[in-house]
């Protein structure tokens, strides 16, 4: 692997680390949360591990929207009081709702049984990836690129030199 190309992925890991740290800070879930990125597919995996059996899963929902729209999205969220009720609230959010292969938007997982929710067809680009059990206090958020390298505040994701929009090459 060429210098470059590692020092951009290690760029790329180091910023994803610290936005994770601070955008979860302080909060504890029922169930350990994991994603995937494929192509212009999402899925979010929730699975309750021996440590989290002190705290029922009520459900776990998963939500894509569009960036600067997460806030609205997790106000939405926090409100609800019927998880299965999630596609309707945010009907017109331009969000995608992730569902489980029975097309049920909220995953149940038990301990011997992680749940799958997923989307196909998310718009390339990048999102913010909401996910949300009820026993939780609050949703925590993600940032994830979708689909095709090209990201909306012009900069690329690329396996060579790590460009900007202003052009400037750093490497």
């Amino acid at each position: 692997m060429s210098l470059t190309r590692t020092a951009t992925r290690v760029a790329a890991a180091l910023a994803a680390s610290a936005a994770l740290t601070v955008g979860a800070a302080g909060v504890a879930s029922a169930a350990t949360v994991s994603n995937t990125v494929d192509g212009n597919s999402v899925s979010v995996t929730f699975k309750v591990g021996l440590t989290d059996l002190t705290t029922p899963v009520d459900g776990c929902v998963a939500v894509v929207a569009e960036r600067g729209r997460a806030d609205g999205v997790i106000d939405h969220i926090k409100n609800l009081v019927d998880l299965g009720n999630i596609s309707d609230v945010l009907s017109g959010e331009r969000t995608t709702v992730l569902r489980t292969d029975t097309g049920s938007p909220v995953a149940l997982p038990v301990l011997t049984r992680p749940v799958t929710l997923s989307a196909d067809g998310i718009a390339d680009g990048v999102h913010s990836l909401v996910t949300y059990c009820a026993t939780d206090t609050v949703p925590v958020m993600r940032t994830i690129v979708v689909g095709d390298a090209q990201n909306t505040t012009g900069s690329i994701v690329s396996e060579g030199p790590a460009l900007i929009s202003s052009g400037m090459n750093f490497f």
